[in-house]
């Protein structure tokens, strides 16, 4: 039950968006807890996710969780299709905390349609607020999680959630070292945990 916390605080942050039936949804970040966002807004039934991430193996474990598909936003051109038309998501939700990435979202998001911020970056950041209220785009918080726990639990039990891409090794206390290094690798590994 390692993953139980993080995927409440995915289920935490998918909740904040309200219903996610049919919705086309931009996860942001693709480290363990955007991937599990993306897990549970798939549970939710969102229709469309996209992972958009900078490093190619985030976004390789984007698909293994639920992801439809993918975008590195250094590639040129890479965002343009889901900016046009005044923005494609439904529901963005801003996992990586990178100030370049937080200022995109109202960009990607359709009219009237939703950021969700988890990922934590600087204490302040510029946001583009004209357009984001010309748009009346909904920009909402979501921090750790309220009363998650127990449904985290259960959709881990019962499969509705299946962390196990995630984890890149297990480690014993005595190799508690190699699981250091192992983990401050992030080309290598997403998640690390200590089995006692």
């Amino acid at each position: 039950m390692a993953f139980a916390e993080p995927t409440a605080v995915a289920i935490h942050a998918v909740n904040m968006a309200g219903p996610l039936v049919g919705k086309k949804v931009l996860v942001i970040g693709a480290g363990p807890i955007g991937c599990l966002i993306m897990a549970a807004a798939r549970t939710a039934g969102a229709t469309e996710i996209v992972a958009s991430d900078v490093s190619p193996r985030c976004l390789e474990l984007a698909l293994a969780m639920g992801a439809t598909t993918t975008f590195n936003p250094l590639e040129s051109g890479s965002s343009e299709p889901y900016q046009a038309n005044r923005g494609y998501f439904d529901v963005v939700f801003e996992a990586s905390g990178s100030p370049a990435a937080i200022a995109s979202t109202v960009a990607l998001t359709r009219p009237a349609g939703t950021v969700i911020q988890i990922g934590m970056g600087a204490a302040s950041v510029e946001y583009p607020v004209m357009p984001m209220l010309v748009k009346e785009i909904r920009w909402v918080g979501s921090f750790r999680f309220i009363n998650e726990f127990a449904t985290a639990v259960a959709w881990l039990q019962d499969g509705r959630i299946n962390p196990l891409p995630l984890l890149s090794g297990e480690y014993s206390p005595e190799a508690i070292e190699d699981a250091l290094i192992a983990a401050a690798d992030k080309t290598l590994s997403c998640k690390v945990q200590i089995k006692f």
